[in-house]
């Protein structure tokens, strides 16, 4: 139990950065990449492990797509800006009653 303590104590102090600005003025990129681990995406403020979960799967929600050299195993995974957008956006969409009650 001790242990347990000591890891959410440690998991609180950690912060992660966000950008002081919008890396984008006006027009956002068609592709934008997986940020890297720690930091959050410049365009949704999502971490990279809930992009992650977006993009991969069968089913998955937002189209991404992968550029990788011939034979290669690993490439560079880009996500559709539009596909995350759209969404986010259908997340906002959806009403609650703040009651209890159902979704009307």
């Amino acid at each position: 139990m001790f242990e347990d303590q000591k890891r959410i104590r440690r998991l609180r102090k950690q912060t992660v950065p966000v950008p002081e600005e919008a890396p984008y003025e006006g027009k956002l990129p068609v592709y934008t990449r997986l940020p890297k681990t720690g930091t959050l995406c410049p365009i949704s403020s999502l971490s990279r492990s809930t992009l992650n979960e977006l993009i991969l799967g069968p089913d998955a929600p937002v189209k991404s797509v992968v550029i990788r050299k011939r034979g290669a195993s690993r490439g560079i995974r880009l996500i559709l800006t539009e596909s995350l957008l759209r969404h986010i956006r259908s997340k906002m969409d959806v009403t609650t009653v703040s009651d209890g009650g159902s979704a009307q």
